[in-house]
């Protein structure tokens, strides 16, 4: 778009990606703790997170169909979902989440920064569809993640982090799911660290920003070698 529509080189735009704050999200072993005593979840459970909009675009009667049945394992899953329905659309995720047979904590949407409490207190996070720039954020808080199998997926999942499902198969997604809750300490802990060193490595804030202030200095610095001479 940069080099085709707006006609700037490519060599004069640098990209720079998106990332998280790391400062506000991060794993808290404390907060964890306190948020789970509040809404009376067990220390045990495995909590996997939904946050965002229940809607078509978001695959929101998708995730309402793959979390029907209670799942294989013995481990006790509840699923806290952040975010509210709208219309017919929405009418119809209400009634499938209604009838689930799992344990489902409901919550409304919330200002961005009370989502840490929420991520830090929780094992899972789920993207039915479109997944957000909130991967990053979930996954600075250690938060392994199921999502579709597109491009930009499976490109975040490279670095043993996330589980990808076929687009638009609940079966598969669920089956994605059900494989994270029975991973054993040791491979659930492989990943979640894995889940923050990708972060933390390509996609700190702090580090972004640092790249911005070398570019920035070194297009001033070309600035002023061209009026020198």
């Amino acid at each position: 778009y940069v080099e085709q529509y707006l006609g700037i080189p490519l060599k004069q735009a640098p990209w720079i990606s998106v990332g998280s704050d790391t400062m506000l999200f991060h794993p808290d072993l404390e907060g964890r703790k306190k948020f789970r005593e509040e809404h009376h979840i067990p220390e045990d459970a495995f909590v996997v997170l939904y946050a965002g909009k229940l809607d078509e675009s978001k695959g929101g009667l998708l995730l309402a169909k793959a979390i029907q049945k209670k799942f294989a394992t013995n481990r006790n899953v509840i699923f806290m979902i952040v975010g509210k329905t709208v219309g017919d659309y929405g009418e119809q995720v209400e009634s499938l989440l209604s009838k689930s047979e799992n344990t489902i904590l409901r919550f409304p949407t919330q200002k961005y920064s009370e989502l840490p409490r929420f991520y830090q207190a929780s094992d899972l996070a789920v993207f039915p569809r479109q997944c957000s720039l909130s991967f990053y954020d979930v996954q600075a808080c250690g938060l392994p993640v199921v999502f579709e199998d597109n491009n930009i997926n499976l490109d975040r999942s490279c670095a043993d982090n996330a589980l990808v499902f076929r687009s638009e198969d609940a079966e598969d997604f669920r089956g994605k799911i059900e494989q994270m809750i029975n991973l054993s300490a040791e491979q659930y802990q492989r990943i979640s660290e894995n889940a923050k060193h990708y972060v933390n490595e390509g996609y700190d804030y702090a580090k972004l920003f640092q790249r911005y202030l070398e570019i920035l200095q070194s297009a001033v610095q070309m600035q002023k070698f061209a009026k020198e001479k």
